[in-house]
């Protein structure tokens, strides 16, 4: 769940990043794939940097402080459940951080809106929501803008305006 990078089924390596669904990878593993052209990930726009205390296997949350074991059989998924904000891309458990309604990272403090509390392998047709309104705003997982396409009419035009 949190421990290996889907890419090379290996222990997530730090630095770790995010992509919209809220799955963890290796970013040295995502940078591999854009390389090679794999059609996971079209740019690093597509991921956030996470930044998550994972040691040997266990999630420490910032704010509460409290160590969870991903090893430990008896550990509750409540207890399991982190998330991460966009655009700062800090992580916590996930009770915590909605129980604070806060409108700032309490971290970094950053500003954001709650819609942008990612849950880490969290509900995809949540996640598939903000994606879709992402997407008609024209920006990326990580709130840039996407760049628009040129079509023929753009090149056209330019050529008239230089005329």
């Amino acid at each position: 769940m949190y421990t290996k990078c889907p890419i090379t089924n290996k222990p997530l390596e730090e630095p770790i990043v995010s992509d919209w669904r809220g799955h963890l990878y290796s970013k040295e593993a995502v940078i591999g794939e854009l390389l090679q052209k794999k059609g996971r990930f079209k740019s690093l726009n597509d991921v956030i940097d996470i930044k998550i205390r994972l040691e040997n296997g266990k999630l420490t949350c910032p704010l509460s402080g409290k160590v969870v074991d991903l090893l430990d059989d008896d550990v509750t998924l409540q207890e399991l459940q982190f998330s991460y904000i966009v655009p700062c891309g800090c992580a916590m458990n996930t009770k915590v951080l909605r129980d604070l309604n806060a409108v700032r990272c309490p971290l970094c403090h950053e500003p954001f809106d709650q819609q942008n509390i990612i849950d880490i392998n969290g509900n995809e047709a949540e996640l598939q929501k903000r994606m879709d309104t992402l997407m008609e705003k024209r920006l990326y997982h990580n709130l840039k803008e996407r760049k628009r396409k040129k079509t023929p009419e753009d090149k056209v035009s330019k050529k008239r305006k230089v005329l």
